[in-house]
């Protein structure tokens, strides 16, 4: 059985500003494969989640700043841009709308995090420990995780 546990993270302001700035790229990336989504399907194109995923690369070479982003959340936020295109196609949803800084702000991580419970803190890629406020144990692992402002 899947659960989820919230945990509020007390980061300092330098971890503050990376998880900013790497919700920022996760934003620009899902803005860009929106926008390349909506070209290629005036056009009368499709253009996958894989072709998409596969640019990332090239993309983190012009534009240097995206490389303070793990790959592993960007690949993510393409996969999500994907399934709420494929729920509108199938009636399911509403059209995928660009994403805004006003409106709240999420990272999501796949794998590679770990929760240390006995100094309370989670080991974030590129971002490495954050503290957080001690709540509760679980058991288990950690299939994916969500930080969000």
């Amino acid at each position: 059985m899947l659960r989820a546990y919230k945990y509020e993270l007390n980061p300092t302001e330098a971890q503050r500003l990376s998880l900013s700035k790497m919700m920022g790229c996760v934003r620009f990336v899902y803005n860009l494969a929106l926008e390349t989504k909506i070209t290629a399907y005036s056009m009368h194109k499709n253009v996958t989640c894989f072709e998409l995923i596969n640019q990332l690369p090239d993309l983190k070479k012009d534009l240097e700043w995206l490389r303070e982003c793990p790959s592993q959340p960007l690949q993510q936020t393409i996969s999500n841009l994907d399934t709420a295109y494929t729920n509108f196609f199938k009636k399911r949803a509403g059209f995928p709308k660009f994403k805004s800084k006003k409106n709240k702000q999420s990272v999501r991580f796949p794998s590679n995090v770990g929760v240390d419970f006995t100094n309370y803190t989670v080991d974030i890629p590129k971002i490495r420990t954050v503290k957080f406020f001690k709540d509760r144990h679980f058991k288990g692992e950690i299939k994916q995780a969500t930080i969000s402002k």
